[in-house]
């Protein structure tokens, strides 16, 4: 095989990667569970990783003690975290899961840091802890726009009046994908192209 027809190979091939890998999100995108999720913190955007909102979940800390399910889980161990819809429209922890259970909606994320608040008795003992704690990475912590749509953004996360939350599209699997924001109960659906 020529150079040639080596490299024309290798091209094809890393396009049909990048067309399978755009394809597959535009489905989970479509087909996904649609969670809307409440955001507790921004961050202004970064000048050198592009345009974008970096946001914190009202999910992305739990106290394990306060759900349903299992409540020990390690640093950098997958978890999976049971939600339901509340009265206000936004999707609410319920439970945690070391696997996916089968009968509820559950968005899946990775243990970031996790910490146990300890009391010790008069005797020197350790109580049973009153927080078993979790901070929680679901992957879903930048908003990318394009310039102007990122400015506006960061101007209304400011805002403590205005209540943005978070569109979001869940798989099978639980994996999370970005659908769009909602602010002030008006959802604003990112486009593809």
């Amino acid at each position: 095989m020529t150079h040639t027809k080596r490299l024309a190979v290798i091209a094809a091939l890393m396009t049909a990667f990048l067309v399978f890998m755009l394809g597959s999100n535009t489905l989970h995108r479509s087909t996904g569970r649609e969670v809307v999720l409440d955001v507790t913190r921004f961050y202004p955007r970064d000048p050198f990783l592009g345009h974008y909102s970096r946001i914190r979940l009202d999910i992305t800390r739990v106290n394990a003690l306060e759900l349903e399910g299992e409540d020990v889980f390690e640093q950098g161990q997958s978890i999976f975290v049971g939600l339901e819809a509340g009265d206000d429209g936004a999707w609410h922890p319920v439970s945690l899961h070391a696997s996916r259970p089968e009968d509820a909606v559950t968005i899946m994320g990775m243990v970031d840091y996790a910490w146990n608040d300890q009391r010790l008795t008069r005797t020197g003992e350790a109580e049973r802890p009153e927080r078993r704690s979790y901070r929680i990475d679901y992957g879903l912590n930048r908003y990318f726009a394009d310039r102007a749509t990122a400015q506006e953004l960061d101007v209304i996360l400011r805002d403590d009046t205005r209540t943005p939350r978070l569109i979001i599209a869940l798989g099978e699997n639980g994996r999370a994908l970005i659908k769009g924001i909602e602010i002030d109960g008006e959802p604003h659906y990112e486009r593809l192209w």
